[in-house]
């Protein structure tokens, strides 16, 4: 299991279970809708490591990162909706099994602040770190 299978998990699970608003993907071309909320997906590895104790089948190796969901809303629109659409994702993402050995953690929601471009959105965002357990 690599980072790409972790990416294509995430991005196969909010494709089939998420229709509240778009969502807008790392590195890929995106209009954000004018007036409406939307969603900014990104995985971020954080570290790798493994045992080994020589013996086949008890060769561990481990991965952790982290899954963030960016809500965005219009600004002067207040929190409600932005809190809102977090408390919804962070219960999608809290403590699933993505695939054998792919596992979330506890989500977070973090406080909301004004976001860049020109000041037209406001941002809160979720987080929950992703485990990747692999046996050899």
């Amino acid at each position: 299991m690599n980072w790409t299978d972790i990416y294509d998990l995430l991005r196969a699970l909010l494709e089939s279970e998420w229709t509240a608003c778009p969502i807008s993907y790392q590195n890929e071309d995106f209009d954000a809708p004018y007036g409406a909320p939307w969603i900014y997906a990104e995985i971020l590895p954080i570290e790798s490591g493994g045992s080994n104790f020589n013996t086949p089948g008890l060769r561990i190796g481990s991965g952790l990162g982290l899954i963030a969901l960016h809500v965005f809303v219009p600004t002067g629109t207040g929190t409600r909706d932005a809190f809102d659409i977090a408390d919804q994702l962070a219960a999608l993402l809290r403590f699933r099994t993505l695939s054998t050995g792919v596992e979330t953690a506890a989500a977070s929601v973090a406080g909301g602040a004004t976001s860049d471009d020109e000041g037209n959105w406001y941002r809160t965002s979720v987080t929950t770190p992703v485990h990747i357990n692999t046996t050899i």
